[in-house]
């Protein structure tokens, strides 16, 4: 791991909130599992979330508990 990056939780949430989804609870589960938690507009919104975070280094699995 880079140690020079900063932290999975704050690139994922800094990324969620550059798209504009700024209601969500990220949580770095541990070995690049993330939870992404909170609620979204739309089905797309969520798709995004998802997308957005699935392309991040480090990241291997994503736990989705987001609602809309």
């Amino acid at each position: 791991m880079n140690r020079n990056l900063p932290s999975i939780e704050f690139r994922v949430k800094s990324s969620l909130t550059r798209v504009g989804c700024v209601d969500l609870t990220v949580t770095d589960c541990g070995d690049g599992d993330v939870e992404i938690k909170g609620n979204v507009d739309s089905y797309n919104d969520r798709v995004m979330a998802i997308t957005v975070t699935r392309a991040l280094p480090g990241v291997r699995r994503i736990t989705d508990l987001m609602r809309h």
